[in-house]
């Protein structure tokens, strides 16, 4: 599981870094709330990562990836309203 695990973590880590370049570089606009939505999703998924693997099954902290997954999420699809 090291190598699937190590890819995963690595497309994600390249997808929090590309929304945290939309934060950034595109300030104020409806890209930069989705970026922010790309950000929470990686940090949800990093704790995931902890919980599956680390520290395993703490209600805590499967209360704070949901907290970050569901706010990422909608930060996503409000970036797509008009």
């Amino acid at each position: 599981m090291k190598l699937p695990m190590s890819l995963y973590i690595g497309s994600i880590t390249l997808h929090g870094m590309m929304g945290l370049a939309m934060v950034i570089l595109l300030p104020g606009t409806q890209s930069m709330i989705m970026g922010i939505g790309a950000l929470l999703f990686m940090i949800s998924d990093f704790i995931l990562t902890v919980d599956m693997f680390v520290i395993l099954h703490n209600k805590w902290i499967l209360r704070a990836k949901s907290l970050f997954y569901f706010i990422g999420l909608l930060c996503i699809v409000l970036s797509m309203m008009r």
